[in-house]
């Protein structure tokens, strides 16, 4: 009798430590989940402001067919080539030596 108790306390133990070691682990994955979506969030609008501001530059600059042309371009470029392309867009003499 006293060693069926001993069993099933262990049994009950070892459940017990199995559903925190879950909650646990959910947790931290919540938790994961949501900064990655946060980081991902954050990059993509900074990449959205980099597109808009280099639209505007080129729109500016070079007159509005100029910036609707490369409309596409400019919303699937990456933060580093929008910056790239918005350093060009300053002083180039002409909209294709931007992308060039």
């Amino acid at each position: 009798m006293l060693a069926e108790r001993i069993e099933r306390w262990k049994r009950e133990d070892r459940e017990q430590a199995i559903q925190e070691g879950l909650k646990q682990g959910i947790e931290q994955g919540l938790e994961q989940g949501i900064e990655q979506g946060i980081e991902q969030g954050l990059e993509q609008g900074i990449e959205r402001g980099k597109a808009q501001a280099l639209s505007r530059l080129l729109e500016r600059r070079f007159g509005s067919e100029a910036a609707q042309v490369h409309r596409r371009r400019i919303e699937q470029a990456d933060a580093e080539t929008l910056d790239r392309w918005f350093d060009r867009a300053i002083t180039a003499p002409d909209v294709d030596t931007v992308f060039g």
